[in-house]
């Protein structure tokens, strides 16, 4: 069973909801919502805030009809536990305040983004062009002359692990003035198709420039009819969808790509006493606990260091025998399937042969000393590799370092910055403290993308009477 396509109307009303998505539906959709870009540009982007940060308030009410509907889908989907769904569903929508939304459009664009509502006034000394549909576009001081312009359609595909990207990548062009048309998964459409009909009910006046519907991988006709309508897709998925995207898409339209990663964690010798180390397994075990080790944040490793005052070993079993069965109570694990229990058994059964296996809540923790890190089993399972320096961590990561998104780091004051950066430069997007790795920030720049700025194409507006270049004879 899938939910049905939510189009804008007057499309809407004249579907039968029973029928299946065509190509043909899905052009008319697209053009429409082209037809209306200028519509939603000329909505001041605080306004746009403001509504917005109503629809986010709305979702954080556990008792709201549309939260209860999608909590329930998405169990029945996922597997996912209620209490998992329902801490995940808090974390995302309490990062997308009408706060952090402003806190986002300030920081990534200074007033550079080009709207259609006219400001009370232009600097004099820049020309300011027309776009279609009247739109005037003033440049930012802040920004020496640089504007944004969104595209006219944002098409997003996405995937069906985990949900929060739906909100994070329809809430990003909503920001930045563009109308979207969202591919909800097969695998667990009801999140996105909620969130739009939400969004139609709590604010219509930008409900009507937003669209979702459903259809089957092998349905190759919808999926080129929207990458050939929109100026930019944003694509979540494994690399072998990325690459099926890339085959399928136009030479003109643009792709951000959001495509599969991992996380790790770190833990310094400096805390790795016996005040600390109880403290440190829980935030970890939150990390794990949450999405089930399913999301592109979650930790798949923890990189201990040697020479403390307890061995990595003890931290491992910490964190197996106290840490991960106490958020088990409170956040459940996903029950795994008999294939999936059969994995994870053959899992235990090989990782035996060289390492120290801890079994624990809904999966296990693996003491390893192999070389390099390898894919984890199902379920709540990840490794603990001891290494003596960040050298040594790095090599370990080697196989993953293209993929790394996020790192948590237990350090003290005086390394963490050291730490940080080693990282950092290694390739991870985002560097934060155990606990936190699955509640990232709206300004958060996944896969080293910025939320707003991968969306917008930038253009130079210079001065009209600016000199021209001095000809090379006179320099």
């Amino acid at each position: 069973m899938v939910p049905d396509a939510v189009f804008p109307e007057p499309l809407h009303a004249s579907r039968d909801g029973s029928a299946p998505v065509g190509a043909r539906a899905v052009r008319e959709c697209c053009r429409l919502l082209q037809t209306r870009a200028g519509e939603l540009r000329r909505i001041p982007a605080g306004a746009r805030v403001e509504k917005l940060g109503r629809f986010t308030r709305r979702w954080l009410d556990h008792d709201y009809p549309h939260r209860r509907l999608a909590t329930r889908r998405i169990v029945s989907a996922t597997g996912f536990s209620t209490q998992v769904v329902e801490e995940g569903l808090d974390a995302l929508f309490r990062a997308w305040s009408a706060e952090a939304m402003t806190a986002l459009l300030e920081t990534e664009f200074a007033g550079a983004l080009c709207t259609d509502h006219a400001a009370d006034s232009n600097p004099p000394e820049v020309m300011v062009p027309r776009l279609e549909g009247g739109a005037r576009i003033v440049p930012s001081r802040r920004n020496r002359g640089l504007t944004a312009i969104p595209p006219r359609l944002v098409g997003h595909i996405l995937a069906g692990n985990v949900h929060p990207p739906a909100l994070q990548s329809l809430l990003a062009a909503l920001l930045v003035g563009s109308p979207s048309f969202l591919k909800a998964p097969s695998a667990e459409p009801w999140f996105a198709t909620s969130l739009v009909r939400s969004l139609r009910e709590e604010v219509p006046d930008l409900g009507r420039f937003v669209a979702v519907a459903t259809w089957p991988g092998e349905q190759t006709s919808c999926n080129e009819v929207l990458l050939h309508e929109a100026d930019i897709v944003v694509a979540f998925g494994s690399d072998s969808t990325v690459q099926e995207i890339r085959r399928m898409l136009p030479a003109r339209t643009r792709l951000v790509v959001r495509s599969h990663r991992v996380s790790v964690g770190y833990v310094a010798r400096e805390v790795m006493t016996r005040g600390q180390v109880p403290e440190v397994a829980r935030a970890f075990a939150s990390d794990v606990a949450l999405f089930d080790q399913q999301g592109c944040l979650s930790p798949h490793a923890i990189l201990v260091e040697t020479g403390g005052d307890l061995e990595p070993v003890e931290f491992a079993r910490e964190l197996a025998g106290r840490a991960l069965p106490g958020i088990a109570r409170v956040l459940p694990p996903r029950q795994l399937g008999l294939a999936e229990g059969a994995d994870l058994l053959q899992f235990k059964g090989v990782q035996s042969l060289s390492g120290t296996v801890l079994p624990s809540a809904g999966g296990a923790v693996v003491v390893t000393h192999a070389e390099r890190i390898s894919a984890p089993g199902p379920g709540r399972t990840l490794f603990v590799r001891p290494v003596a320096t960040l050298e040594e961590a790095l090599a370990y990561l080697g196989p993953i370092l293209d993929n790394l998104q996020g790192v948590a780091v237990a350090a003290g004051e005086r390394r963490w910055g050291e730490v940080a950066r080693c990282f950092a430069l290694s390739g991870a997007t985002r560097i934060c403290a155990p606990g936190t790795l699955q509640s990232p920030p709206a300004c958060w720049p996944g896969d080293g993308l910025r939320p707003l700025g991968a969306l917008v194409r930038w253009v130079s507006l210079e001065p009209r009477d600016s000199p021209p270049g001095e000809p090379s004879s006179k320099r």
